[in-house]
């Protein structure tokens, strides 16, 4: 792997582009640079998710999700914004209590990468958008909130969806 992405064209913050569809190429592709490049990072060196900044799970499919424990999926649930999975993330891999309303980890808006667990980001990843965080839902602060996770994957989705 690379050590560093190419970096998208320079922003020119003095300058002015020749026209609307060149400054908003630009724009997206230093967000998409700025979103994308920590998980890249991330990913093949496993070895940084046990920090108190990150932490990587390693379950989304269902038969994964029975053995391994780390992933439940709760239900659906349809908004406008369309269809999200709720789920619960396993705490016991912190290797420390974690106060979860209180945490910055997994707000809204937050990217998450899962892959089950025998695959290991080896062959497979599920990047996920944080859709909403229900901690009015917990009875304890250590217990991790239901998260609502939009996977922008259909088949996937309904896949979570299925009964067995």
């Amino acid at each position: 792997m690379k050590e560093a992405a190419e970096l998208p064209r320079e922003n020119r913050l003095d300058a002015v582009y020749p026209n609307k569809d060149v400054y908003l190429e630009v724009k997206y592709r230093l967000l998409r640079h700025e979103g994308v490049e920590p998980i890249r990072r991330a990913v093949p060196a496993p070895e940084i998710a046990e920090s108190t900044d990150t932490c990587i799970y390693t379950d989304s499919d269902k038969q994964a999700l029975t053995l391994e424990l780390q992933v439940f999926v709760r239900g659906v649930n349809i908004i406008r914004l369309g269809v999200m999975v709720r789920v619960t993330f396993s705490a016991m891999r912190a290797r420390h209590l974690i106060n979860c309303p209180a945490s910055q980890r997994l707000l809204p808006g937050t990217a998450v990468a899962l892959s089950p667990a025998l695959d290991n980001f080896q062959t497979r990843c599920v990047v996920a958008a944080m859709a909403g965080r229900y901690d009015e839902l917990i009875n304890s602060p250590m217990t991790p909130p239901p998260l609502d996770l939009e996977i922008p994957d259909a088949k996937i989705t309904a896949g979570l969806m299925e009964p067995d």
